[in-house]
C-alpha cells in the first residue's frame, strides 16, 4: 500500500495533506513506500518493449511521481516546521532518498535512451516537446550517459552531499535554538521600545536563562535591538550572537560540501559548480552571473560610502570614539532617518499592524490578479497560530493558502513559501496548496503584532511566491513552478514586494495601531520613493553573499579548505564597508548549503533587474496596478511555469529585454 492511512490526503478540494498529524516515524514508512512505488513504475516503463512515445513513457513516469510528490511535501513540512533533535537522523536519511532514486533513473541506459528518442519525435505537441526536453536536461545534469566509473563516483558524491547538507541545516537549527543574550539590568535596554522589552521579558521566562530579559537568536528581535538599543555593548553582543550561528559546527561541513560540489561539476563536464548550476538558468554560466552582481555592487559601494559620510557627522557617531561597526549602522540609520524623514523604525512600525498588512497584501493580489481570499477555520492547520485561507479567482477555487508566521521550537529561522501541490490542467478538482512561513515573535495574549518595514516587505514577497504557485497551471508536472529557472523564480515575488511601497496600499492599510489614523502622507511619500533608507548597504548586504557564493562555487575540487578566508577576501575585494553586515555569513548560509540556491543566490539580483524593468513597463502603461499590464504578466509569465523558457516569458510580457540601468535607477544608487 502506497500510503499509511493516517497520512492519506483526504477531504474536499482534491484532498488536503495531514499536516497537523504527520510524524517522523509515520513518514519513514510512508516515504519509503512512495519511493518504491515510483521506482516500480519507472523500471516497468524503461523495460517496455513497445516503441517509445510520450504516452507510454513520460506520461506514466510523471503520474507515478504524484504519490512521491505528496510524500515529499510532508517531509519538507516536518523538516522545516516541526523538526525534533531525536528525528534528525530519520529525516536526513529520507531527504537523501529521492536524489538517490533520481540518480538511479537518470543512469538507467534504456530509460535515458527512450526519453532522448522521444525528445526528437516530430509528432509531439509543443507542450510535450518542452516537457521531454526539460526531463532530458535534468537527467543529463544528473549524469545520464556517463561512463560506468564516473557514474559510480557521482553516486557516492551525491549521497555524501545529501547527508552533509542535512547536517548543515541541523547544526544551524541547533545553534539558533540555543544561542541567546541574557540581560540583567533594564537600564541596558535604554532606547528599546516597550513592546520589544515585553518580548524580551517573556523570552526570559520561557528559555530559563535566570535573567529578567533575554534576546533570542531570531532575526526580527535582533534587528530591533540593533536599531534601537542605545547601549553599544549590547548591540555588539547581539550582533556577534547572530553571526556566530554555525561558526563552530559548520566549517568542516561547508568545506566538504564545496569540494564535493566541485567534484560533481567536473564529473559532469563543467569547469566548476557555478557553471553547472547556471547551465539551465537565464545566466547560462557563472561568469555572466558574476558580472551582473559585480556591476550592481560597484554602484552600491559608492552609495554606501556616501551614506556613511552622513552617518559619521551625527553626534551619536562622534561619541562612539571609533569607526562605525556593523552593530552601529542600523542604530545610526534610525537616528538619521528620524531627522531626515521625520520618523524612525519604531514610529514606522506603529502603522504596520500585521492583520492590516495581511489585508493589504490580499487587496493588492485581488486588484492585480482578481484573487479573493476567504478565511476558513474549518481547514485544519498544524498549529493553533496557523490560519487557512481559501483562494478564488473569478469565483473559481484555485487554491488554499496557510499563514504560519510565528517562531516556535523546531521551525526554520527564515521566511519562505512552500507549495504542497501545484495545479495541473488535467486535474481541475485539485487546487494549489501553498503556505507562507515567517519567524515573527508571537504576541502576548490580546496584543497586536507590529511589523518592521523589512518584515512587511517579506510578507508581500512571500505572497508573491504563493501567487506564482496559485496562478501557474501546466499540462505536465515537469513544467510546474518547482522547475522554473532559479533566476526567474524571484521575479514575481520581488515585483509583488514592491507594491507595499505604493500609496494605494499604504494609504488604505497603513493605520496607526492605537488611533486608527492613516499613515501621514509625508511618510507615504518617503516610502514610495524607495522605502529603503540606506539602499547602498541594503544592496551590499545581498550582493556580498551572492559574490561569495559564486566565488566559492567557481573553485575546483580540493581548492576550498577555509571558506571563511575566501569570504573575507571576496568582501574585501568588492569594497564591502566594515559597517555593512552581509545578510548571510558562510557558516549560516542556509540558502546555499541546505537549500536549492547553491551558486544561485545571485538570482535575487538577476530578478531585481527584471523587476525594475517591469516596474517601468507598468508605470509607462499607467501605474503598478494597471489592469491590462497585470493580465499580460499573469498570462505570459506567472501562469506558464516552466512551460515557456524564462527569457521568452519575460520578453512576451515586457516586449523587450531587461537592462541593469533600470535597477540602478530604482534603487537610487545613481544619485
Amino acid at each position: 500500500m502506497l500510503a499509511a492511512p493516517d497520512l492519506a490526503w483526504r477531504g474536499p478540494r482534491g484532498g488536503l495533506p495531514p499536516l497537523g498529524s504527520v510524524t517522523a516515524a509515520a513518514l519513514d514508512a510512508h516515504y519509503r513506500a512512495a519511493i518504491a512505488a515510483w521506482r516500480e513504475v519507472a523500471f516497468a516503463v524503461a523495460e517496455d518493449p513497445a516503441p517509445p512515445s510520450f504516452a507510454n513513457t513520460l506520461l506514466p513516469l510523471q503520474m507515478a511521481e504524484h504519490g512521491l510528490d505528496q510524500a515529499e511535501a510532508l517531509l519538507r513540512h516536518v523538516r522545516n516546521t516541526a523538526a525534533r533533535p531525536e528525528d534528525e537522523a530519520t529525516l536526513a536519511d529520507l531527504a537523501a532518498l529521492r536524489g538517490v532514486m533520481e540518480d538511479e533513473l537518470a543512469w538507467h541506459p534504456a530509460l535515458f535512451a527512450r526519453i532522448a528518442e522521444i525528445a526528437g519525435l516530430e509528432q509531439l505537441t509543443a507542450s510535450e516537446r518542452r516537457t521531454a526536453r526539460l526531463v532530458l536536461s535534468a537527467m543529463r545534469a544528473r549524469g545520464a550517459g556517463l561512463a560506468p566509473g564516473k557514474l559510480a563516483e557521482l553516486k557516492t558524491v551525491n549521497a555524501q552531499l545529501a547527508a552533509l547538507e542535512a547536517r548543515f541545516q541541523a547544526n544551524l537549527l541547533a545553534d539558533t535554538a540555543q544561542l541567546h543574550a541574557p540581560v540583567e539590568d533594564i537600564r541596558t535596554l535604554a532606547g528599546v521600545d516597550a513592546a520589544m522589552i515585553d518580548v524580551l521579558r517573556r523570552e526570559a521566562q520561557t528559555c530559563g536563562v535566570g535573567a529578567p530579559y533575554c534576546v533570542p537568536c531570531a532575526r526580527p528581535v535582533v534587528d530591533a535591538i540593533l536599531a534601537q538599543a542605545e547601549n553599544r555593548a549590547l548591540r555588539e553582543r547581539v550582533w556577534r550572537m547572530w553571526v556566530q550561528r554555525g561558526a563552530v559546527s559548520n566549517p568542516p561541513v561547508v568545506a566538504e560540501i564545496l569540494n564535493l560540489r566541485a567534484r560533481k561539476a567536473a564529473l559532469l563536464g563543467y569547469a566548476n559548480y557555478a557553471d553547472l548550476a547556471a547551465a539551465d538558468r537565464m545566466a547560462r554560466n557563472g561568469d555572466r552571473a558574476l558580472e551582473l552582481v559585480e556591476t550592481i555592487a560597484r554602484e552600491a559601494v559608492k552609495a554606501a560610502a556616501r551614506h556613511e559620510e552622513r552617518l559619521a557627522r551625527l553626534p551619536q557617531a562622534r561619541s562612539i570614539g571609533s569607526r562605525i561597526e556593523p552593530w552601529d549602522r542600523p542604530f545610526l540609520n534610525d537616528i538619521l532617518s528620524a531627522g531626515e524623514r521625520g520618523f524612525n523604525a519604531v514610529q514606522l512600525s506603529e502603522y504596520l499592524q500585521l492583520d492590516s498588512m495581511i489585508e493589504g497584501m490580499f487587496w493588492a493580489a485581488g486588484t492585480l490578479y482578481q484573487c479573493a481570499f476567504t478565511r476558513r477555520d474549518d481547514l485544519y492547520g498544524w498549529h493553533e497560530a496557523v490560519s487557512a485561507w481559501e483562494v478564488r479567482q473569478h469565483g473559481e477555487l484555485i487554491g488554499v493558502l496557510w499563514l504560519d508566521l510565528f517562531r516556535r521550537e523546531g521551525k526554520r529561522a527564515l521566511a519562505w513559501m512552500d507549495c504542497y501541490r501545484g495545479r495541473l490542467a488535467s486535474r481541475p478538482d485539485e487546487p494549489a496548496l501553498t503556505a507562507i512561513h515567517h519567524y515573527l515573535t508571537p504576541p502576548a495574549p490580546g496584543e497586536l503584532v507590529l511589523l518592521s518595514w523589512e518584515d512587511a516587505r517579506v510578507l508581500f514577497h512571500e505572497l508573491g511566491h504563493a501567487l506564482h504557485a496559485l496562478l501557474t497551471v501546466v499540462d505536465h508536472p515537469a513544467q510546474g513552478m518547482a522547475h522554473v529557472a532559479w533566476d526567474m523564480i524571484e521575479m514575481p515575488s520581488q515585483l509583488f514586494e514592491h507594491l507595499v511601497t505604493t500609496p494605494e496600499v499604504l494609504g488604505r492599510f497603513a493605520r496607526h495601531y492605537q488611533t486608527g489614523a492613516p499613515m501621514p502622507e509625508a511618510m507615504q511619500r518617503q516610502l514610495a520613493a524607495g522605502g529603503i533608507f540606506d539602499p547602498g548597504a541594503f544592496v551590499l548586504s545581498l550582493a556580498g553573499p551572492a559574490l561569495v557564493d559564486l566565488h566559492l562555487h567557481r573553485m575546483g575540487p580540493g581548492s576550498v579548505v577555509d571558506a571563511e578566508r575566501v569570504e573575507r577576501r571576496v568582501l574585501a575585494e568588492m569594497g564591502m564597508p566594515r559597517s555593512v553586515a552581509p545578510r548571510h555569513g558562510v557558516m549560516n548560509f542556509a540558502h546555499v548549503f541546505a537549500d536549492a540556491y547553491a551558486a544561485g543566490y545571485y538570482s535575487y539580483h538577476w530578478a531585481d533587474v527584471m523587476v525594475a524593468d517591469a516596474i517601468e513597463v507598468f508605470e509607462a502603461a499607467g501605474g503598478l496596478f494597471h489592469a491590462d499590464t497585470a493580465r499580460r504578466l499573469e498570462t505570459a509569465l506567472l501562469g506558464v511555469g516552466a512551460a515557456v523558457p524564462p527569457d521568452d516569458a519575460y520578453r512576451a510580457f515586457a516586449r523587450r529585454e531587461p537592462a541593469v540601468p533600470a535597477l540602478i535607477r530604482k534603487l537610487g544608487l545613481d544619485l
